[in-house]
């Protein structure tokens, strides 16, 4: 692709620019950020400008600081683009200028939008609520050994777990798309409560703790269960004996 593509791209790009910052996921958005990256010479620079000869761009460190630099016509072809989309709630990223011609004239952002409607409705339709107060600790004891396996440095990870994460772990992020989300987290949060009452979890603030009394009573709650499944068998397996014999001694009465 030629320069002069490239350019027009950009400036298409730059007519719907994404704010600094943080940005909602407000049904509203429609802003892109093109981003030019040079493999093995640094971190992407963000592209603010096309002007005759030349692209002003700028490098972020940090919310109050940024560096500007120009990049020359000719040492654009050097660069990979990055173009991040916020569209209507969600993110797209397009890797490069044809990938990014490919989604605007096949209208990928709309279709993404509307594969994510039926989605929700679908999950909205389907959902289970779970209740079961096991199945909610066992999920905030996977959820603390997995960022415990992420640390760098070899310490015992004793990090705080915030009830909205538990909750999205539950149900995926589609469950803040329910119509009844505000009344399911309010069930989630009494069942981590009475975790903070009988001693396997701490709070402090909105935040969750686990303490190690969580794995026994984990450990109690599976043997009470392979109890009752091991009694249910055998209680199945009397009731189907007592066919056979039952039919055995009526069979011998009629022959």
């Amino acid at each position: 692709m030629n320069i002069y593509l490239k350019r027009l791209i950009l400036t298409q790009i730059l007519k719907r620019p994404a704010p600094l910052g943080w940005i909602s996921q407000s049904k509203e958005n429609n802003f892109m950020a093109a981003f030019l990256h040079f493999e093995g010479k640094g971190p992407k620079v963000r592209v603010q400008e096309v002007r005759k000869g030349h692209i002003l761009c700028y490098q972020i460190e940090d919310e109050k600081t940024r560096y500007e630099c120009s990049i020359r016509d000719e040492n654009i072809n050097q660069a990979q683009l990055i173009v991040r989309h916020w569209f209507k709630g969600i993110e797209i990223k397009y890797l490069g200028y044809f990938d990014y011609l490919k989604s605007q004239v096949t209208l990928f952002p709309q279709r993404q939008i509307l594969r994510e409607k039926m989605s929700q409705q679908y999950f909205n339709r389907t959902l289970k609520i779970r209740e079961d107060r096991y199945e909610v600790l066992q999920t905030v004891i996977d959820m603390h050994i997995s960022r415990a396996a992420e640390q760098s440095i070899p310490v015992i990870y004793e990090g705080e777990i915030n009830p909205f994460e538990i909750y999205q772990n539950l149900y995926s992020h589609q469950i803040w798309g329910h119509p009844q989300n505000q009344e399911i987290l309010a069930k989630l949060t009494l069942i981590l409560d009475s975790f903070v009452e009988s001693g396997e979890l701490s709070r402090t603030g909105t935040n969750y703790k686990l303490h190690g009394k969580a794995l026994a009573e984990i450990a109690s709650h599976s043997l009470e269960e392979r109890r009752h499944r091991d009694a249910t068998r055998q209680t199945q397996w009397i009731i189907n004996l007592t066919a056979i014999i039952a039919l055995a001694a009526i069979l011998e009465i009629l022959y």
